[in-house]
């Protein structure tokens, strides 16, 4: 986890068998997070695989591949998602793929540039942009470039049914 930092780069990052959350970033800026391979641990209830948070601006996440974030079906929500962003602003993501996670590949609440990225075989939404009462209903953007999203469920009785999977709630 980092907080309260600035000009931060992290090279070369393997999280395997994460029971909870991955990778955190909070409070952030101007950092760039770069070849990270984070997975779950099989069968394990987890959180994101890279997570940020509140405070941080201008973040690049560079080369990274997420999957298999999971929590039960059927179970309360866990946030079990490849990356997660919430009160972040300007995050930046180049070839991330994040898939077989038992959420959402992307589920972001930030201004969001993905440019060769790819989200597929998650559970939930393969992107999932949105904005809340809590953000005072903020708007948020996002661009994709060269990115591919599919065979996501989106809460489909069965995941790879071929649906995109790409929700938002603006």
């Amino acid at each position: 986890t980092t907080d309260n930092n600035t000009g931060i780069k992290v090279n070369d990052v393997v999280m395997h068998s994460i029971t909870g959350r991955g990778l955190g970033i909070y409070g952030t800026y101007e950092s760039e997070f770069s070849n990270l391979s984070i997975r779950g641990a099989d069968g394990v209830i987890s959180r994101a695989g890279i997570f940020v948070g509140s405070g941080s601006d201008n973040v690049t996440i560079r080369n990274a591949d997420v999957g298999y974030m999971y929590y039960p079906q059927g179970s309360p929500s866990g946030d079990s998602d490849g990356v997660y962003s919430e009160g972040a602003n300007h995050l930046n993501m180049i070839n991330v793929s994040s898939h077989h996670n038992g959420e959402d590949g992307f589920d972001l609440n930030t201004n969001t540039v993905m440019i060769g990225c790819k989200s597929y075989e998650n559970y939930g939404a393969g992107i999932k942009i949105w904005r809340r009462l809590g953000d005072c209903y903020e708007n948020r953007s996002l661009t994709l470039i060269n990115s591919m999203v599919y065979d996501n469920g989106y809460y489909a009785p069965n995941p790879n049914d071929g649906n995109p999977g790409i929700k938002s709630s603006m």
